[in-house]
């Protein structure tokens, strides 16, 4: 399986702020929402880049219907109050180590207004 690819300026994180999203699976043939059926938990971890070195783990929960497809991934203000500003890389994999989403997420301050 190849997972999806995340760009850094698809899902930001902001420092100190809670970052969450909800994400639909899609099989990639005929854009249909992927049946996560007993494929979870999935395992949410964020490293620093070009690194082990682990960050955070978050929170990913298939929705309570898993033929949707649809995940939400969470992220609390203090975990992301510990990132560095920058770049930070995302994995996420199924209960099988199968990966679902590999990539690298912005990591900014949050805008004074």
């Amino acid at each position: 399986m190849n997972p999806g690819i995340l760009k850094a300026s698809e899902l930001p994180i902001y420092k100190g702020a809670r970052w969450a999203h909800t994400l639909t699976m899609e099989n990639v043939d005929d854009g249909t929402p992927a049946d996560l059926t007993g494929l979870g938990p999935f395992s949410l971890v964020f490293k620093r880049i070009n690194s082990d070195a682990i960050l955070a783990t978050g929170t990913a929960t298939v929705d309570a219907d898993p033929q949707t497809g649809i995940i939400e991934v969470v992220l609390t203000p203090a975990q992301t109050e510990e990132f560095a500003i920058g770049e930070a890389a995302i994995g996420m994999v199924d209960a099988n180590e199968d990966p679902w989403i590999v990539g690298v997420c912005a990591v900014r301050k949050i805008p004074k207004s």
